[in-house]
């Protein structure tokens, strides 16, 4: 029969090797993990790092101004406020040719807006655009052309 002697070098020997082996095991597994985690927290912090992106602001519906009771020197610019699909509350801004733009308040959708416009010259062509604006960069515009009557003649 075989009997086996072993010494405590031999025991020793055989216990370090474990410990060793063991102990590069852990190593490698640490790593992996260290380098799991890090890549997790780096692909978290850019996904975070940025704002997420505006959502896309509708403009007005489309609308249609109608010139309406033109006399000699006044005319009334007349149209139905267009829907904003975001709710927006939309202004008016009022432009003839190359003048100044007259602003005009935000009214409820729906809303018949009638724009009286005064200090007009007698049998004169004139031309413009109404300008729906939702205060989030969201315009329409709408033209509009009129000529004002001439003054009656006296005898």
């Amino acid at each position: 029969m075989f009997e086996f002697v072993y010494s405590w070098y031999d025991v020793y020997s055989w216990y370090d090797k474990r410990v060793i082996l063991l102990t590069k095991i852990k190593r490698d597994h640490m790593k992996k993990l260290f380098i799991s985690l890090t890549g997790l927290m780096l692909l978290f912090t850019i996904s975070c790092g940025k704002d997420d992106p505006k959502p896309k602001n509708n403009a007005p519906d489309d609308f249609t101004v109608t010139p309406g009771n033109i006399g000699t020197t006044t005319a009334d610019l007349v149209w139905t406020a267009p829907a904003d699909d975001d709710g927006d509350d939309v202004s008016y801004e009022i432009k003839f040719d190359n003048a100044t733009p007259i602003s005009v308040a935000a009214v409820a959708t729906g809303t018949i807006i009638t724009f009286g416009v005064s200090g007009l010259t007698a049998e004169t062509a004139y031309t413009g655009i109404v300008t729906a604006d939702d205060g989030n960069d969201g315009t329409t515009d709408a033209s509009f052309s009129f000529t004002t009557q001439s003054e009656a003649v006296r005898n």
